[in-house]
């Protein structure tokens, strides 16, 4: 049974940035502080049809008060082309240094879901997270501030922890389509929302860190092993490693 006082003890959410700008004007942050303007300006019953808009709906309140935001630090554009039946094209730019999409996963690691005209873009994140306890997070596409793009892609959703691993990166997916698609992000975008899975209140604690110390968070133990190795692997490593340091303290 969860006692009263686990179930109200505050989780803290530690974001890392080494970035002076990221750190200053795109603080990780609750989502309740990106609620869509559209929303604030619908009113809460329809002047003509004298009906509920959504503007009482305690499902979409709820995903802003209980979701936590990364937002774009960045402005972005992006251009995809079909060329032929059997050549696609997609060309982007950032007005941030501090971002890259370098690491987007090649359609063989995922082609049943693929197919002939999917495609991944992973966006480098500037954050690493980090918690105490082992809380799962459900990743998901803030839909409601990205209407203009609602059909152009989308973000592949997940449910991951920041105690055995720390990095943000965002996955998204596109299609590629007959007609060519322009993409375009503004500045401080939610690109992700975040929810734990924990009844437990957030509490987010924003640190500008030198990039040595990011990087040594971000990388924890990884490179100790080949990267097929599974994370339930990594976490008995990890275990095992906290084991041997604890002999040593004892024997002195």
């Amino acid at each position: 049974m969860i006692s009263l006082f686990t179930k109200n003890k505050t989780i803290t959410l530690d974001c890392f940035t080494p970035y002076q700008d990221v750190y200053e004007y795109a603080k990780i942050d609750h989502a309740i502080k990106y609620v869509p303007e559209w929303w604030k300006n619908t009113p809460q019953v329809h002047p003509d049809q004298d009906i509920q808009t959504i503007k009482k709906c305690p499902a979409f309140l709820n995903f802003y008060k209980q979701g936590i935001v990364i937002p774009s630090w960045f402005e972005f554009e992006m251009l995809i082309s079909k060329v032929s039946e059997k050549e696609n094209m997609w060309k982007w730019q950032s007005s941030s240094e501090h971002f890259d999409l370098a690491d987007s996963h090649n359609n063989y690691q995922f082609e049943n879901f693929s197919g002939d005209n999917g495609q991944n873009f992973k966006m480098t994140s500037p954050w690493v997270f980090k918690t105490k306890d082992r809380v799962e997070f459900l990743w998901s596409q803030p839909t409601w501030n990205m209407r203009e793009n609602i059909s152009n892609f989308c973000i592949l959703p997940a449910v991951l922890n920041f105690k055995d691993q720390h990095a943000t990166n965002i996955n998204y997916f596109f299609e590629y389509k007959k007609e060519e698609t322009f993409i375009k992000i503004d500045a401080l975008t939610p690109l992700v929302v975040l929810h734990p899975l924990s009844e437990r209140p957030i509490e987010i604690k924003n640190h500008l860190v030198s990039k040595a110390e990011w990087d040594h968070i971000r990388t924890g133990v990884k490179n100790f092993f080949f990267s097929r190795n599974t994370p339930d692997r990594l976490l008995k490593e990890k275990k095992k490693i906290k084991f041997f340091k604890r002999i040593e303290e004892l024997q002195g």
